[in-house]
């Protein structure tokens, strides 16, 4: 299981183990990385949500695809140098 998987390839631990025939589950916020991951490894299960102990609707600060801080905190949002392109409501089930 590889929560907040982020891109399919490119920074991602889980992508070795997937060359070797590995198959997982992914999850990542961001619906287009999932897109992604659906493309690129299909064997994969692949999940757009969040983990959380939580139920509530809440804010996804959107940095770009490949951002290893796209987070659902505004807490750590403001804390960060990069300039947010995107913030998108999302449903923590």
């Amino acid at each position: 299981v590889d929560v907040g998987a982020q891109h399919p390839i490119k920074n991602n631990n889980t992508y070795l183990l997937y060359k070797k025939g590995w198959e997982g589950i992914n999850i990542y916020i961001y619906e287009k990385n999932i897109n992604l991951f659906n493309d690129s490894r299909p064997n994969d299960c692949n999940i757009c949500a969040a983990v959380s102990s939580t139920e509530k609707d809440t804010n996804l600060y959107y940095y770009h695809a490949g951002s290893p801080i796209n987070t659902l905190s505004k807490q750590i949002a403001d804390r960060q140098k990069s300039i947010i392109k995107e913030t998108n409501l999302f449903s923590l089930l």
